[in-house]
């Protein structure tokens, strides 16, 4: 382990499976890559997420804070849609229902903090170890975050075409 890790060390997770169309989570064009590195309290990700990408609606246990370094894309929180670009940052609360649409052709570069850091078993085996940032001797910290889960928008009384239709409440 190091505290270390060079900029093309290539780990790369692809986040396709979380596309709100079917069609869309087999194939790439739509897609979705995050390099994610974690510490004991927190986690950066450098995220690009593809032209046309939709996540489904979901939360996770952890706060999440983004910066836009390239593109554009809109984030919508409980019943509320940012439009983001770049420059701008955005915060989603610990447990708030979420998803992001990158309405463009152009794909959207975000950096992302995570705090706590997303569950280690949520990531795969292989990568695990690669992306921790632990000095030597030191052991990831059991973490609070109970991971991500997905949304029935309808039992929260939430209409995602609805929202989505609604025009920023940020811009």
């Amino acid at each position: 382990m190091s505290l270390f890790l060079k900029a093309d060390a290539g780990l790369v997770y692809d986040l396709a499976l979380n596309n709100i169309e079917e069609a869309d989570r087999k194939h790439k064009k739509h897609g979705h890559d995050m390099t994610l590195v974690y510490g004991q309290d927190s986690a950066l990700a450098i995220s690009l997420r593809n032209g046309g990408y939709h996540s489904s609606p979901h939360i996770h246990d952890y706060e999440q804070i983004n910066y836009i370094q390239e593109g554009e894309m809109w984030f919508f929180v409980h019943d509320k849609g940012y439009h983001v670009k770049k420059g701008d940052f955005l915060r989603i609360p610990r447990n708030a229902i979420h998803w992001s649409w990158v309405k463009t052709e152009e794909p959207c570069l975000c950096h992302e903090v995570f705090c706590p850091p997303p569950p280690q078993t949520k990531r795969k085996a292989s990568d695990a170890a690669g992306t921790a940032l632990l000095d030597d001797g030191e052991e990831p910290k059991t973490q609070p975050s109970i991971g991500i889960y997905f949304i029935d928008m309808a039992f929260h009384g939430l209409n995602r075409e609805e929202i989505e239709a609604k025009p920023a409440c940020n811009r």
